[in-house]
């Protein structure tokens, strides 16, 4: 049995002295976090009815369906962000909120070690230096109980 609440790494965040500590995310997370991204770009279509978008060639539409493909577009940051934190060495409490107030550059980092730990083969995920190795702790995202 793999309870991925379990499994945890602790990441030092890029050019900054403070710690994150992500949690795999279960399948359950990670279909929601793949509904939220087609719910919004389901409402983006919506949104753009009647505009004429222009046709593209099977090249184009063929690097499309590959970028489609790959994790970091399939799932919806925010659920992400959410679900796969599960400590900061921030002086701030961690909630929705703090991890909404971050800058690009870390909700981009931190998003794409989330996804990396959580989707992608063992095998294909090289721990940063300074990263602590794998843990099997107890622990939640914002917003998790179990």
């Amino acid at each position: 049995m793999a309870l991925t609440s379990r499994i945890t790494q602790k990441l030092t965040v890029p050019n900054e002295s403070e710690s994150i500590t992500i949690r795999k995310l279960s399948h359950a997370q990670l279909s929601l976090a793949s509904d939220a991204k087609r719910d919004n770009a389901l409402a983006m279509m919506k949104a753009l009815d009647g505009v004429a978008l222009p046709e593209g060639d099977a090249a184009a539409k063929s690097v499309a369906v590959a970028e489609a493909e790959k994790p970091e577009n399939k799932y919806d940051r925010t659920s992400v962000l959410c679900s796969g934190i599960t400590a900061w060495s921030y002086g701030v409490e961690l909630n929705a909120d703090n991890i909404a107030d971050q800058d690009e550059d870390w909700a981009a980092w931190a998003f794409g070690e989330i996804i990396a730990f959580s989707v992608r083969e063992a095998e294909e995920v090289k721990p940063s230096a300074g990263d602590s190795p794998l843990t099997t702790d107890q622990g939640e995202g914002v917003g998790q109980s179990n």
